[in-house]
């Protein structure tokens, strides 16, 4: 039980330094894209301006709208097309072995986790939720399941000097 704990507190620790330097992308993001959208809105009003200059206003605004409309659609196109393509693979370093599959994954930790767990005496109700809530969280972080791949890695080469 000792080892889920640490295990949940591992996770939550990850989680929150996730989280804070996510929150801290996001709210610079919005900064520059309120930045950016103060930019094009003199970019426009210029424009509108200098237009008005040699030819009537009424005018002016109608070229200045149906350029950006065109702006727009072309953005829109561009989305579109982006939207349709497939994914890509991440591309993998060439000196990395590939992932093992889910399959031998999952055997390997029900494994250690039975060996660890029997030894015990955990219900086996504790270690159906334990891993029900542990299948949600890896499931749903790639880079979670990634960042714990590497750390059970080096507690087995620390457990394997400690002997």
């Amino acid at each position: 039980m000792e080892g889920l704990q640490r295990l949940a507190a591992r996770i939550g620790e990850r989680f929150q330094t996730w989280w804070q330097h996510q929150a801290v992308a996001a709210v610079l993001l919005v900064v520059c894209a309120v930045i950016a959208l103060a930019a094009i809105g003199f970019a426009v009003t210029s424009g509108y301006l200098a237009l008005k200059v040699a030819m009537p206003a009424w005018a002016a605004a109608l070229v200045t709208a149906g350029t950006l409309l065109v702006l727009a659609l072309i953005a829109g196109v561009v989305a579109n097309s982006y939207a349709r393509r497939p994914l890509r693979e991440p591309a993998r370093s060439p000196g990395r072995e590939p992932e093992a599959p889910p399959v031998e994954l999952a055997s390997r930790m029900g494994r250690s986790l039975g060996e660890n767990l029997s030894r015990r005496g955990v219900r086996s109700t504790d270690v159906v939720i334990a891993a029900l809530v542990a299948g949600v969280a890896l499931g749903v972080a790639p880079a979670l399941r990634e960042r714990f791949g590497s750390a059970d890695e080096e507690e087995r080469r620390a457990g394997r000097r400690r002997r």
